[in-house]
């Protein structure tokens, strides 16, 4: 959360033969009213629901980084749905000719998918900068970014297990620097 995956994985995508998958875009649109993954949150508790059957995200938020028995049981729903519907994507670009495939997945270690990729790449920044890129771009307190980044297994634990590491602590220059070689080592030239 707040090291620059996104970014990265955007980066990527723009500059070599690779197509991108979003875990997190996944489980926005099985989150949609109706959708398997918001009817697990509609069976586990309707307070997260609006009138109108959206649900309400922010409440959702704060129970999750508050209760560590909610988020295990919600992951231990959620998980397999969207790496289902990712796998589903996967094997329709393959049908489609697609050679080469980068899945963004924020929780891969958590949710133990790491066996299911060939290659994992994490993005790594200090801690300090994650929280204030999460209160940049969420708009939420410092102690609440450093609180939601407390409940993921470490970057420096993640790095540690990775095929490749990107560091994003520094300039976005110097990152783009280190994904234009990591891309060309995978895919070849890129731009």
């Amino acid at each position: 959360m707040g090291s620059g995956k996104s970014s990265a994985a955007s980066f990527l995508c723009r500059n070599f033969p690779v197509t991108c998958l979003s875990a997190d875009a996944v489980a926005h649109e099985l989150l949609e009213p109706g959708r398997s993954c918001w009817q697990v949150i509609h069976d586990l508790d309707k307070k997260f629901i609006r009138p109108d059957q959206s649900l309400d995200k922010v409440l959702l938020r704060q129970a999750l980084f508050n209760d560590a028995d909610l988020r295990k049981n919600i992951n231990e729903k959620m998980h397999p749905l969207i790496a289902g519907f990712l796998l589903e994507k996967v094997e329709q670009g393959v049908s489609e000719g697609v050679m080469s495939f980068l899945l963004e997945v924020p929780l891969l270690y958590e949710a133990g998918w790491q066996e299911m990729f060939s290659e994992v790449i994490v993005v790594y920044a200090k801690e300090r900068k994650c929280a204030e890129r999460v209160v940049q771009r969420d708009g939420v307190s410092l102690a609440d970014a450093e609180k939601s980044i407390a409940t993921q297994l470490s970057l420096r634990e993640k790095a540690l297990r990775a095929d490749h590491v990107i560091d994003n602590s520094g300039s976005w220059v110097d990152t783009r620097f280190q994904l234009l070689h990591l891309g060309s080592t995978l895919w070849g030239n890129g731009p």
